[in-house]
């Protein structure tokens, strides 16, 4: 009988200690953004993370023939301040260049997993300039938004030496780096939003031939209180604003984006899956530029199946990357005045 009641024993106290620790994780989450933050950093493709796995399968539709500068430091006063600068072999002039930041829930995600599509899109005849940022909860909002505006400083001032022409710059960004290039590109185009926001505006309108958006959140009137994803985003937020109720921070109101557009705002392409939980955020931006009257390719390809997934552009093995990617090009040299104007665009 000892010997059942030893192992009893051990099976209580083992049940016990898991009880304590299920219960202390659950206070941790509940206490503090770091625990969610941490576990989106370094768990896995969540909301902007893409695995190496993605990337890998992004990187055979690169072309030969493209240069690069990676890990260019463009500025010293926050940590995470580089960028990565693509073109195409052996040009020896300015090019129309698009300045993209990453995303990642504003606490994950980097530079680096977004190589291959600068790659592409430099391929074209275009300069590309990825931008990386100091993450959450480490820094707080608006650090990345001031990071994008140095980094857009820093190549306007080392135009030359990386082959960008400073009067055809379009601002791109995905997921949480969507939200960022929106905010610079309010910045830019709507002086009391820049001046109420306290954001630099890094460039004079003119300079801004047009703006590329996926798989973002623009309006925070649609961040659920309640259900699947309020936790998770409550969470984001807090670690992003600092404040354990972020919908109460005085900061909060500038990131509904949607409520600053004016008709000075570019011409946008915007784009998301049809299964991605931002979608409504979207259709909002979409609605809200054309009620300013304001050119907007909108894809969000509302009957495919099965539905597209947050960040699907990334993803060249399927159909509706590969219509993204050809109708972005597009684009680009409609704004730009570019010369290419191919919608077959990887090989």
């Amino acid at each position: 009988m000892r010997p059942l009641k030893t192992l009893l024993k051990i099976v209580l106290g083992l049940a016990i200690t898991g009880v304590i620790v299920i219960a202390g994780v659950v206070v941790a989450f509940r206490l503090s953004p770091w625990p969610e933050a941490l576990l989106l950093r370094h768990g896995g493709a969540l909301l902007g993370d893409r695995t190496p796995e993605v990337v890998a399968a992004l990187s055979k539709h690169v072309p030969s023939g493209v240069a690069s500068r990676l890990n260019v430091t463009y500025g010293e006063d926050y940590p995470d301040s580089s960028l990565d600068v693509f073109f195409p072999e052996h040009v020896s002039g300015a090019l129309p260049t698009i300045v993209w930041i990453h995303g990642g829930a504003f606490v994950a995600g980097s530079k680096d997993q977004l190589r291959p599509y600068l790659q592409i899109l430099a391929s074209h005849g275009y300069t590309a300039v990825g931008v990386e940022y100091a993450k959450a909860p480490e820094r707080k909002y608006p650090t990345p938004v001031l990071q994008l505006a140095q980094a857009l400083t820093y190549v306007q001032a080392h135009a030359a030496s990386l082959h960008v022409d400073p009067q055809r710059i379009v601002l791109a960004g995905d997921s949480a780096g969507a939200h960022m290039a929106v905010q610079e590109v309010l910045a830019i185009t709507n002086p009391a939003y820049a001046h109420e926001a306290g954001i630099p505006a890094a460039l004079l309108p003119g300079q801004l031939r047009g703006v590329v958006l996926f798989s973002g959140a623009y309006d925070m009137s649609l961040v659920p209180k309640t259900g699947k994803y309020a936790g998770f985003l409550k969470n984001l937020f807090w670690a992003y604003l600092g404040s354990a109720n972020p919908d109460t921070s005085p900061q909060y109101r500038y990131l509904s984006v949607v409520n600053f557009v004016t008709r000075a705002f570019p011409p946008a392409f915007v784009s998301t899956g049809n299964g991605d939980p931002l979608l409504p955020h979207s259709e909002h931006l979409i609605q809200a530029l054309r009620n300013n009257g304001v050119p907007v390719d909108a894809m969000l390809f509302p009957n495919a199946v099965p539905p597209l997934p947050h960040e699907y552009e990334m993803n060249l093995d399927i159909p509706a990357g590969r219509e993204a990617l050809g109708q972005l090009l597009q684009d680009l040299a409609t704004w730009t005045g570019a010369a290419e104007e191919t919608s077959t665009p990887t090989r």
